[in-house]
């Protein structure tokens, strides 16, 4: 009888290959040294096909706000919790946006790895502007 998704058997037996894949790839690495503002990096690739052949592959690079170490953790992770939450929206609404309306590539923010985002349509993409005092 086969496993069913979930078994304890299954797990057993692929969770020993996710750790070694997930430390092969470094891809839960922790860097030492001070830790003081940090923030987080959302890379997503989207392969776009047709029955025969790839039409198109993009890739995505959002960057969220920087916060203090401890404050990113206070509050159970709220504050991390709110930076997925917004990656995921300003995301789900490039990635079709880019595939399907624009015509120009989605440029990268001066000096750094991170895309601009303040053209989509909707605003969800745009930085706030600095309070005034």
């Amino acid at each position: 009888m086969r496993d069913t998704p979930g078994s304890g058997d299954e797990i057993r037996e692929r969770l020993p290959a996710a750790q070694t894949f997930v430390r092969d790839q470094k891809l839960n690495e922790i860097i030492p040294g001070d830790i003081g503002e940090v923030g987080i990096i959302v890379l997503v690739r989207a392969k776009v096909r047709d029955a025969h052949r790839e039409v198109h592959q993009a890739t995505w690079a959002y960057c969220g706000g920087h916060y203090h170490f401890v404050q990113m953790a206070a509050n159970n992770g709220a504050a991390l919790r709110a930076q997925i939450d917004q990656a995921a929206a300003v995301l789900a609404e490039a990635i079709p946006y880019d595939l399907y309306v624009s015509k120009r590539p989605r440029p990268l923010l001066f000096n750094s790895t991170c895309m601009d985002f303040s053209d989509l349509p909707s605003g969800i993409g745009r930085q706030p502007a600095p309070a005034r005092s």
